[in-house]
């Protein structure tokens, strides 16, 4: 293996071995990209860091039901996680929270490329 060895993407790999892949099954552009930080997630958009989502510890029963933000998959605490972002300009008075799947990639794949629920998250969690 060289020094110089190259990442592909998975649109890239699917496009190679399985060129006559149906469009819906490609895998698409990600613009957006969420960053596991012991601060929280992050999450970027073209490189650039957007909003930093702060990890709310559990509380209540275990078997709770909560529904991700983004895939909308219905599933018990230990599957997702509250997440909670500071609203711009209100020095940190007032919060806006959001539910994810802790497995992030899991979350990616049952939103299928679609970038409507992250804009919508976004336009909540920053006031736009």
């Amino acid at each position: 293996m060289s020094e110089n060895a190259k990442t592909y993407s998975a649109r890239e790999i699917v496009l190679s071995l399985f060129p006559a892949t149906d469009a819906a099954l490609v895998p698409g552009p990600e613009p957006y990209r969420f960053e596991a930080t012991p601060e929280g997630l992050r999450v970027h958009r073209d490189g650039a860091e957007l909003v930093l989502l702060a990890a709310v510890s559990s509380a209540g029963r275990a078997s709770t039901q909560l529904l991700c933000d983004l895939c909308q998959r219905s599933a018990p605490r230990p599957y997702l996680q509250v997440f909670r972002a500071e609203v711009p300009g209100s020095k940190g008075r007032r919060y806006r929270y959001v539910t994810l799947c802790r497995d992030t990639r899991g979350c990616e794949a049952r939103r299928r490329g679609e970038d409507g629920p992250v804009e919508a998250l976004l336009s909540r969690v920053l006031g736009r």
